[in-house]
């Protein structure tokens, strides 16, 4: 009966809906406007079950394994911080100060640049819908950013199709704000066509998740009664029983703070447990099973996200791994998704220089510093064997260059018969040469004569100073 009767509300809600959208009692709104409310019902009437899981979840936000995965986002994505870039040279250069930077370090008077990429994983994670609203001072630049709630937004559209967005509405207290796409950053999981909103993979998820809810309940209960499953109280040898009487009494003594005291009963009573117990049912492993999938399906690790589907084959090695893995294959990802839409929403507010886009500074994240450990030794390496310039290894790590910088650096292997006061083995050192491209060349006169003055006398007999121009 539960199932059949939230089938038949939403049913209704989506009627009264689409009566709504044709100029009903809810004002002039578009009948395309409200296809969101068809959106929710298809599943339900498609799928093969007639559970609504999704409305059986209710806030996802209950959920400890969803919750994981937005605490583990949101404490994640704040460690690479936010820049705007230019590339006019086909080098990527840092904008110092950029106020687009500027604003997101400090969005409003009452959240920091952190908080705000918090209730971003939020919406992120289990709606596939972030929106932020701008606030402009008077000569129109954005000076505020505000979160607004995903479940408290609707994007609006004419029927005829003329428009993709035509605006926002924001729902305080069930009165509509509206708002011009211009005032809004919408960042979403993809697009769902009926409702102009991303889709998140959460959606996939919702039997799992009401599984997982269902078997912590069960487990809370077993507890709450004195930690054993029901049983049956009967009487014996006909005795006769108050059975109201009988339970009240059996319950008072086995619940709350007097789970484990024994029962004392005056009358002629036998009590039999279930042909069941908590190790039959294995809730152990039938929640690990819900764990992987919701951690599969989100793309993110069990193990990083603590969850016992994961630590249960966890060591501090592959730890340290699958940390890099979840940063590689979903943060990395979603900044450039966060950057893309942040390019094309917010940064025309403050230039229209088509060479700037928003980037994030992915070297001061701890979990890829070895990656930049090892592209430092690649970058010495070839400036060392002359063949990258040095500019050219300065700007692949985010350095500043100067005109001197735009130089080879040759090197040569170290004289045997070295005195100390071989250049070539300065060379070989890292002190290196410098010459202007390759097409330049060392100085050979000041190398003969510094082989006449210092090179060993067997040395000097074997090779004239006075060929190495030939």
């Amino acid at each position: 009966m539960r199932e059949n009767k939230t089938l038949l509300q939403r049913i209704g809600a989506s009627i009264k809906g689409l009566f709504t959208g044709f100029g009903g009692s809810g004002g002039n709104r578009y009948f395309g406007a409200n296809w969101h409310l068809l959106d929710g019902l298809l599943p339900t009437i498609l799928s093969r079950s007639r559970i609504d899981y999704e409305a059986e979840v209710g806030d996802v936000t209950r959920n400890s394994i969803v919750m994981s995965a937005v605490r583990w986002v949101g404490n994640t994505l704040p460690e690479s911080p936010l820049t705007v870039v230019t590339n006019r040279k086909g080098k990527d250069e840092v904008v110092p100060n950029h106020p687009l930077v500027q604003l997101f370090k400090r969005p409003n008077p009452y959240h920091s640049g952190s908080t705000l990429l918090k209730c971003f994983a939020l919406s992120w994670v289990t709606d596939g819908n972030a929106f932020f609203l701008k606030r402009r001072n008077g000569a129109g630049k954005p000076v505020e950013l505000y979160y607004l709630p995903h479940w408290m937004v609707r994007p609006r559209w004419p029927g005829d199709g003329s428009q993709f967005i035509s605006y926002y509405e924001y729902f305080v207290d069930g009165i509509p704000q509206r708002f011009e796409p211009s005032e809004i950053v919408h960042i979403a999981d993809g697009m769902n066509p009926l409702t102009r909103r991303g889709m998140s993979p959460m959606r996939s998820l919702f039997r799992e998740i009401f599984s997982d809810n269902e078997a912590a309940n069960f487990s809370a209960a077993l507890l709450v009664n004195s930690g054993v499953p029901p049983y049956i109280v009967t009487s014996k040898d006909g005795a006769d029983i108050d059975a109201e009487s009988l339970k009240e009494a059996i319950k008072r003594q086995t619940s709350g703070d007097n789970r484990g005291e024994p029962i004392v009963a005056s009358g002629g009573i036998e009590v039999k447990q279930l042909s069941f117990n908590p190790e039959s049912l294995n809730l152990k492993a039938a929640r690990m099973i819900n764990e992987e999938r919701v951690s599969a399906v989100l793309g993110i690790p069990a193990i990083v996200l603590g969850l016992g589907a994961g630590l249960q084959r966890s060591t501090f090695a592959n730890f340290k791994e699958a940390r890099e893995a979840a940063y590689e294959s979903y943060v990395v990802p979603l900044l450039r998704h966060f950057e893309e839409e942040l390019t094309l929403q917010l940064l025309p507010d403050f230039t229209s220089d088509g060479t700037m886009r928003v980037s994030h500074d992915l070297s001061q994240v701890r979990v890829l510093q070895e990656d930049q450990t090892a592209l430092y030794q690649r970058l010495t390496i070839g400036v060392k064997g002359g063949w990258i310039k040095r500019s050219e290894a300065r700007a692949a790590v985010g350095l500043p260059v100067t005109p001197d910088d735009e130089v080879y650096i040759t090197a040569s292997a170290p004289n045997p018969h070295d005195n100390g006061l071989n250049p070539l083995a300065d060379v070989s050192a890292g002190k290196g040469i410098e010459h202007k491209g390759l097409a330049g060349e060392l100085n050979l006169d000041e190398g003969a004569a510094w082989w006449r003055e210092h090179a060993p006398a067997l040395a000097r007999d074997l090779v004239n100073a006075d060929t190495l121009h030939a």
